[in-house]
């Protein structure tokens, strides 16, 4: 798995639509709850990108 760089990368590899993303969050007593694996074509992936800022760094690894 490889760390996704930004967010426009994030919406690259979820319009292409093969592999998974899986959430990274690796703080805090509760983060591993919400660690999920994703397919990379998944509404879930679209939906963290609505808003999302395309520079920003998404808590994200990707395997195609």
């Amino acid at each position: 798995m490889r760390q996704v760089q930004t967010n426009t990368d994030l919406a690259a590899l979820h319009r292409a639509g093969s592999g998974v993303v899986f959430n990274d969050y690796t703080s805090g007593p509760t983060a591993g709850q919400y660690n999920v694996l994703h397919a990379a074509f998944c509404a879930s992936v679209g939906r963290m990108l609505s808003g999302a800022i395309p520079d920003a760094k998404p808590s994200v690894r990707f395997r195609g």
